[in-house]
């Protein structure tokens, strides 16, 4: 008899996800899929955009990897209108590349998986609560909203400066903001949410 072996959630990822494993007679693996399981909602509010805008759209997909989605956009404008890049721009293609695959690393093993490797779910979880405990209090400014409703699915793009006060200080972000929300039983409901930090200083306003 075959046997089903499925981890849900998957974590220490990017997104959400679940694997399903099935096993044969024998217990051994007879296939194995990984399945995503949220659902962002890029392929319908990319309909109808000019083309040049799925580079900068499609690098939103993923926080972690956001080079790899622009670098295949781009590739697809290439090829949509017929021309063939110059040398410089290829290898300039491949810097940014081999670039996002260090810092994809580091970030993968520092943020998602190090802290439960090296310390323990216990102390990670610890250190999350001293820091809402020694937060006062958190305000959010939206700017640049974007919105867009189909049936029952609606996204919402947005710039965000969040500060958060201390004690003594305060701190301060800007973000690059998706969230994907579906109606159900007549309330919007926050089903996915994704953002990406703006470079930004002190002194700089987003209009």
């Amino acid at each position: 008899m075959t046997k089903r072996i499925i981890i849900d959630p998957v974590t220490r990822i990017e997104g959400h996800a679940k694997i399903t494993i099935n096993l044969d007679d024998n217990d051994q693996v007879a296939d194995a899929r990984f399945h995503v399981t949220e659902f962002r909602g890029f392929e319908r509010f990319c309909q109808g955009r000019p083309f040049w805008e799925m580079a900068g759209l499609s690098a939103r997909i993923c926080g972690i990897c956001p080079v790899s989605h622009l670098l295949a956009s781009a590739k697809a404008g290439d090829r949509i209108l017929a021309v063939t890049i110059p040398p410089a721009a290829v290898k300039l293609r491949r810097v940014m590349n081999l670039g996002q695959i260090v810092q994809s690393h580091a970030l993968s093993f520092f943020h998602l998986s190090a802290p439960d490797l090296l310390l323990g779910w216990d102390e990670v979880r610890e250190r999350w609560e001293r820091i809402f405990a020694n937060t006062k209090r958190v305000r959010v400014a939206l700017s640049c909203e974007w919105v867009r409703v189909e049936g029952d699915v609606g996204w919402v793009a947005c710039t965000a400066r969040v500060t958060s006060a201390f004690a003594e200080d305060f701190d301060e972000a800007v973000v690059q903001a998706t969230n994907v929300f579906v109606r159900r039983e007549g309330q919007w409901l926050l089903v996915v949410h994704h953002a990406s930090p703006v470079p930004t200083s002190s002194d700089t306003t987003v209009q």
